[in-house]
């Protein structure tokens, strides 16, 4: 009797084969059991002596899918159709839910067939089944053997209404899964009707016969496409049966209802331990695969490998890794795919649209019948490749989804290969969350390896900065101590013998110039120093004024106290606006270098000439006969506190600011200074000048005369 289980959404109901000896009941549930579980998860149980083909039953579980919104689960048996085991079979078709009567085609069995008919009515009476509330079903099998009577001859025969037999050849699959199908029809049809009112409310039954037919679907499509099946006769074939053998004898009818439920028992839990034994394996297969190259934290390994485990556990033609970062984003992103060059869908904007739908859910999408669930959203060329489609989210928040395409005609995706998928779409969320975690761990390594390179190489200028202000320190004292020690020493001596000593005015008054000379020389150095500390100031600004470039060179020259000067002024540099004071105190320096090292054998020439560039600009070169200063000496003669010439053989005279000067005069008018080697021998030193200066290094212009 069926049972409606409301808890796990599941109905159990029973379906019979019955029929004479040798008439293709077993052969029946072979060829059902052939075409439904083509992967032999599930076991037909056999119960028979060593010389009988059927003792006890034969026993099929079976399940169909999801109906009237219950999982639908039938257990389909057989009987012995031998006379002597009546008990058998009256115990066998108790509690049955719909009876499938086989009979023999063959002319030479008729009387079988009737008295196989009668015997089926009083095990119905006397099991209380009204055959008015338990549909039977006949089936016409053996219709290939030579003299079999025709559905017409069957129907007269046995008082069958036309139109109601079903012509089968059980041993090719013929017919057989057409029975199946009407004999579940009508079967499902009486239990809804015979339904109590708190079941009617939860079970919906619209469309009864179209759940069935498309549950049915793949069967009859697999049944369509394959010619003939391997002959059965005797017993099941290797693989398709377990036999269950036993010792012939009188057995009581106690026992063989101890042997009923045995067999129903070892059926369901034989079935649940194929299951879970699949499932594990192929868990096991994808945590392992995961741990392969999860250890490697390959972001397209853990994909590949996934899609691939993916493809072979629920044997799906192609599966690929869709979305995006931007789950909001109208296009959708192929990232991987397995099976094909590219993903179906993403080959047509309709595809495109189905895939942003996936990719918008929360929860898997499972189509496993493209031709009616999906209806006008799959786009054309994919129902003729495929039969379902089913996704399932990896990464919500990035808008990754797993999406897998079963293969037509009759491919589907189960609860099992759904559970599969979920799970494997959770592990490989994990995974690929493991390597982006990685990826910027390893990121964020480097910048701070790159930010180390970086400190260290600000430290080591930092230190380089501090040694060379030390140097300049150094130098600094190291002059500033030689230069004031000399001035100092002749302002003792002359005051000494100034206090000392009586000598005549004449001697008296060398001794008071002298002193003065030396204060003079000191008062120099310090107005020296001053100057390169407001040099350095960022306070400090220009004083720009009209100036006649005749009065820049005398004034330089007095300055510096220069008599052999050849000046050379070219046209066009009648006035510059520079600041006058800075630019003068700037050529005094370069002239007393020039004076300080040269032999007076030659005149110091100062040269004033127009150079080009994008804002008119005058080069103010002066150029000595002297020495040509040495190569690694050329750029630190620019340095302040150093100088020039060999201090072992005779330091010249001054703390070495000079030039350091000049080039920060000329950087304030937004200038240079450079040092080039003369032709014919000698030194130039050339400055160069914008002719109309407006604002130089980021300091305000100041006007002044």
């Amino acid at each position: 009797m069926a049972q409606w289980n409301h808890v796990d959404k599941t109905l159990y109901a029973k379906l019979v084969y019955y029929g004479p000896a040798f008439c293709g009941k077993t052969t029946n549930l072979e060829a059902i059991h052939k075409l439904t579980c083509h992967d032999s998860s599930a076991s037909l149980l056999s119960v028979k002596t060593a010389q009988e083909r059927t003792l006890f039953f034969d026993l099929l579980p079976f399940e169909l899918g999801h109906i009237l919104g219950y999982k639908v689960a039938l257990k389909l048996y057989t009987v012995p159709g031998q006379v002597q085991y009546n008990a058998t079979r009256r115990v066998v078709l108790s509690g049955t839910d719909a009876v499938v009567f086989v009979a023999d085609s063959t002319r030479s069995r008729v009387r079988h067939n009737r008295d196989s008919l009668k015997d089926l009515a009083a095990n119905m009476q006397a099991n209380k089944l009204n055959p008015a509330q338990v549909p039977v079903l006949i089936q016409y099998n053996k219709q290939d053997v030579r003299d079999a009577m025709t559905p017409d001859e069957m129907e007269q025969a046995y008082g069958v209404r036309p139109g109601k037999g079903f012509p089968a050849v059980a041993i090719r699959g013929d017919g057989v899964m057409e029975t199946f199908l009407a004999a579940t029809k009508v079967m499902l049809r009486r239990l809804v009707d015979k339904a109590d009112d708190k079941t009617r409310e939860v079970i919906d039954s619209a469309g009864l016969d179209s759940q069935v037919d498309k549950a049915f679907e793949p069967y009859l499509s697999r049944a369509g496409a394959m010619q003939s099946l391997p002959s059965m006769p005797g017993t099941a074939g290797p693989g398709n049966a377990d036999a269950v053998v036993v010792a012939e004898g009188d057995l009581m009818q106690r026992a063989v209802e101890a042997g009923l439920t045995l067999g129903e028992e070892l059926a369901v839990e034989r079935q649940r331990s194929s299951r879970m034994e699949r499932e594990s394996r192929t868990y096991r297969q994808l945590g392992e695969a995961l741990r392969q190259t999860g250890a490697t934290f390959d972001h397209r390994g853990i994909i590949d490998r996934t899609l691939s485990m993916a493809s072979e556990v629920v044997g799906a033609a192609v599966i690929s890794l869709v979305g995006g970062e931007n789950p909001g984003a109208r296009a959708v992103a192929v990232h991987r795919v397995w099976g094909s060059a590219e993903d179906p869908l993403a080959r047509t904007i309709p595809g495109h649209h189905l895939l942003a739908r996936f990719v918008a859910g929360k929860a898997p999408v499972v189509l496993n019948d493209l031709t009616s669930e999906a209806g006008a959203a799959v786009p054309e060329g994919i129902r003729e490749r495929f039969h379902a489609i089913a996704a399932f989210p990896v990464d919500i928040a990035r808008g990754t989804t797993l999406v897998a395409y079963a293969p037509g005609p009759d491919g589907r995706f189960g609860e099992a290969d759904v559970r599969f998928l979920s799970t494997a779409a959770a592990h490989l969320a994990v995974g690929l969350e493991k390597a982006r975690l990685y990826q910027r761990l390893s990121t964020a390594r480097d910048r701070l390896e790159v930010m180390v390179q970086e400190r260290t190489e600000e430290l080591r200028l930092a230190y380089d900065e501090i040694r060379s202000r030390e140097q300049t320190k150094d130098r600094f004292l190291s002059n500033l101590s030689h230069e004031m020690r000399t001035p100092l020493t002749t302002v003792t001596g002359a005051a000494t013998f100034l206090r000392d000593y009586e000598s005549d005015p004449a001697a008296r008054h060398e001794m008071a110039d002298a002193i003065l000379d030396a204060c003079g020389l000191l008062n120099r150095h310090l107005e020296n120093m001053f100057r390169a500390v407001q040099l350095q100031s960022s306070g400090d600004t220009l004083e720009l004024v009209e100036t006649a470039a005749e009065h820049l060179v005398a004034e330089a020259a007095g300055l510096a106290g220069t008599v052999e000067l050849s000046v050379e002024i070219g046209s066009g540099l009648e006035s510059m606006r520079v600041d006058h004071r800075r630019v003068v105190r700037a050529l005094a320096n370069l002239l007393e270098n020039a004076k300080k090292f040269g032999q007076g054998e030659e005149k110091i020439t100062i040269r004033l000439e127009p150079c080009g560039g994008p804002e008119p600009e005058v080069a103010i070169s002066v150029l000595d006969r002297n020495e040509r200063i040495p190569n690694e000496d050329r750029e630190r003669i620019f340095l302040p506190f150093e100088q020039g010439g060999d201090p072992l053989t005779g330091k010249p005279t001054g703390i070495g600011l000079g030039l350091y000067e000049s080039k920060a005069i000329a950087g304030l008018h937004g200038g240079s200074l450079e040092y080039r080697e003369r032709d014919g021998g000698g030194n130039e030193f050339r400055m160069v000048l914008p002719l109309a200066c407006r604002e130089a290094a980021g300091r305000t212009e100041v006007a002044g005369a």
